[in-house]
């Protein structure tokens, strides 16, 4: 999101902060953090567009054609702003219409190169397209923008294991498993593509390691399995499922501990 927005959040906490430094009473403090969220929403109302906090919020509810109603109107109001694009390239990734999708990506990139999230929008359209190259290109934007992000290395590594480029892979795998995932099922992938990168590279000692550390997430398996049943249809599902199931494999051949 823009920085813009993200720097408001300073203003509860710099409130709170000075108004406990001068009084030292917790319930003067309170009153001011309260002041600084109100002063906070009026701000965002200022600086986000209008009607996309709505369509955010109504897609975070799985409404997604009203959300998509509203982010139409966010547009309308304001075409020359990037927020209301990528919101509604998120609700048609979700739907899905990976079509209408990438259209709104790539105007919200136009908008805004300098965004990561725009990008890494476009890119999850792309990788379960099977356009695996285009989703290496628009990860390796996200992650040049931000590289704090695990997500981003994840896709990227991900992009280039189906590619069958493990070389570069392995380092962005590496950084996604040093970073965690927030997704236990993701993280799991991760390290299944990471193990198999790096045995077809020949590094079948750091493999096992990584294959062993894959016991302690077993149980994030079934909730991967669970995801699957319930996925949209897309080009791209049909090799997870292949690599889910290659997983389960590796899984059962590693030795039990004593």
């Amino acid at each position: 999101m823009d920085k813009r927005l993200q720097l408001l959040y300073i203003i509860p906490l710099g409130l709170a902060f000075i108004t406990f430094f001068v009084t030292q009473q917790i319930l003067f403090t309170g009153l001011a953090f309260a002041v600084g969220l109100l002063i906070l929403q009026l701000l965002r109302r200022r600086l986000m567009p209008p009607f996309v906090d709505k369509a955010v919020r109504l897609y975070q509810a799985g409404k997604l054609d009203e959300a998509q109603d509203f982010a139409g109107r966010a547009i309308a109001a304001r075409p020359e702003r990037w927020e209301a694009y990528y919101v509604r390239a998120l609700i048609n990734y979700t739907r899905p219409d990976h079509a209408a999708a990438e259209a709104d990506a790539r105007q919200a990139i136009a908008l805004r190169p300098q965004e990561a999230s725009t990008h890494a929008i476009l890119g999850q359209v792309l990788y379960w397209q099977t356009r695996y190259s285009e989703a290496k290109e628009a990860f390796s934007e996200a992650a040049r923008l931000n590289g704090k992000d695990a997500l981003n290395h994840f896709y990227l590594g991900a992009s280039l294991y189906q590619l069958g480029e493990m070389a570069p892979a392995i380092p962005r795998l590496e950084l996604t498993v040093k970073l965690k995932l927030p997704n236990p099922q993701l993280d799991l992938l991760a390290h299944y593509y990471l193990g198999a990168a790096l045995m077809a590279e020949g590094h079948e000692e750091d493999a096992q390691i990584i294959f062993g550390q894959m016991r302690k997430m077993s149980k994030a398996l079934t909730a991967l399995k669970d995801d699957l049943q319930r996925a949209p249809i897309t080009p791209g599902l049909p090799r997870l499922r292949q690599d889910v199931a290659d997983l389960e494999k590796q899984l059962a051949q590693l030795p039990q501990p004593a």
